[in-house]
């Protein structure tokens, strides 16, 4: 599909702004591409009902990742605000938990590349 140049440029600033930054990144997966990226709204790590205030940026397909994929075998809900506070505290931490496997995981990734002398960008080409 061919996309008209200046309109895919109005469309990456309009979403940059939206970011609100002009270098977007996922946090997970390093995608910088704006279009890829979620809102500034971003991704409510431990769910929005649980901390809404504690999010970042990620890409749609981090996302899906995380919460269609992994956090079904890890126990993990999102979208729930659990009832008592302890129950609320350990889903939390859970939710957390998953997302630092996660990035653990990218970080490990990056570092074997440049080990092996591989540009970083090479596996999302």
């Amino acid at each position: 599909m061919n996309v008209n140049p200046r309109k895919k440029a109005i469309i990456e600033a309009r979403q940059r702004m939206r970011l609100r930054t002009d270098d977007p990144m996922c946090a997970y997966c390093g995608e910088s591409n704006p279009a890829r990226l979620m809102l500034y709204e971003g991704h409510h790590v431990t769910g929005r009902l649980r901390d809404p205030g504690l999010k970042f940026v990620i890409c749609f397909n981090c996302q899906h990742e995380l919460h269609d994929l992994r956090a079904p075998i890890a126990g993990v809900t999102f979208g729930k605000r659990e009832g008592p506070i302890r129950a609320r505290d350990a889903a939390r931490l859970r939710a957390l938990a998953l997302s630092c496997e996660m990035q653990a995981e990218y970080l490990r990734r990056w570092a074997d590349e440049l080990e092996e002398g591989k540009d970083c960008g090479e596996a999302r080409a």
